[in-house]
């Protein structure tokens, strides 16, 4: 008798948790079809898909959640859930919002706001320039509620296999929105890290620090059907973890000095959507120093609110590097791969559930 009742009183248990918390499922599906050039190969592709879950309940007067998602890569590997994608806690109210966990950081946040970037994730993203997102990094943030327009967010940023204070590397962003079609972002963040990624600690230098910093800001206008925007950013001592996505070489001890430049454009007609992104880089290294162009065009077609499609096309043009400095650095290799231009098309499908 008692074992049933054990089994009756942790039934209905579980029974109230689960009716006291809401559980949703969710995910976002995004492949294409692509043709790359120069040697015009055909690829599938999954662009950062993701499946996760959110679990959240009220707490005296607070709402209190749990977000986790990974990143799916199915569709063009082996493996089906590549690694976590987003994962932190939160507890939000009248004060605005806490967060403790894997997630953008604040400087992320307010690139993201001003929404100059229509297609993220495709051949048409505006990162392709080379806009930097320190998205998915263990930060403790808190994100104030909007006055009068403005939202701000400052966080403390984690940064692994260091020893050094939690405080040391910081984020902060600040958003304005007046509700009337414009928008402004502000970041800027400073990393005291020992060694980003595999390059750095490849390279031996997982215990010296090096101080990254990233400054950008941009703004958005949006008038009946059109949007424009512009976004600057500057970035001094960047380590990143796949320095090839970008044709950077092998990245130095002292990383990457950058700035990026952009314009965008977006017309809205109908389910419709026409986006233009044009942008450069300017990257400085111990090696060499290039211009990076990049040009994109797509048209986006919305089929209901979980279910569109897009056709692509971008062009990313490397530019000259610094061949002299390349030459002392034994780096020609390098150099000469860098002038070739890298152009793709693009049919995709996203879904959202």
């Amino acid at each position: 008798m008692n074992k049933k009742l054990l089994m009756l009183a942790t039934a209905a248990a579980f029974s109230t948790s689960a009716a006291l918390a809401d559980i949703k499922v969710y995910g976002t599906a995004h492949v294409d079809m692509r043709v790359n050039a120069p040697d015009s190969y055909g690829s599938v592709n999954s662009n950062n898909s993701t499946l996760g879950f959110k679990i959240s309940t009220d707490l005296a007067g607070l709402k209190a959640y749990f977000k986790h998602h990974f990143t799916v890569s199915g569709v063009d590997s082996d493996i089906f859930l590549a690694k976590t994608d987003t994962s932190y806690l939160s507890l939000q109210g009248d004060f605005g919002a806490l967060r403790l966990g894997n997630q953008d950081t604040p400087a992320t946040l307010a690139l993201r706001f001003v929404g100059n970037n229509p297609l993220r994730y495709s051949i048409a993203d505006f990162n392709r320039i080379g806009f930097t997102e320190y998205d998915r990094t263990k930060v403790l943030l808190y994100e104030s509620n909007i006055y009068s327009g403005f939202k701000a967010a400052i966080g403390a940023i984690s940064i692994e296999n260091t020893t050094r204070d939690l405080l040391d590397s910081h984020s902060i962003g600040l958003m304005y929105d007046e509700g009337h079609g414009m928008k402004l972002g502000f970041g800027y963040e400073t990393i005291d890290d020992q060694g980003i990624g595999d390059i750095a600690r490849a390279l031996g230098v997982g215990t010296q620090k090096n101080d990254s910093s990233l400054l950008q800001f941009g703004g958005s206008y949006t008038f009946d059907n059109i949007m424009l925007g512009a976004q600057f950013e500057k970035t001094k001592n960047l380590l990143i973890d796949d320095p090839n996505s970008r044709g950077y070489g092998l990245i130095p001890q002292d990383g990457v000095d950058r700035t990026a430049f952009g314009v965008t454009g977006k017309v809205t007609f109908g389910n419709n959507a026409l986006s233009i992104n044009l942008g450069q880089e300017k990257i400085e290294t111990d090696q060499a120093a290039k211009k990076v162009n990049f040009a994109s065009v797509a048209l986006h077609h919305t089929i209901n609110k979980q279910v569109s499609t897009y056709i692509a096309f971008s062009n990313k043009n490397a530019g000259t590097p610094d061949f002299k400095t390349a030459a002392q650095n034994n780096n020609l290799d390098s150099a000469v791969t860098s002038l070739i231009k890298q152009r793709a098309l693009a049919i995709g499908m996203i879904y959202d559930f």
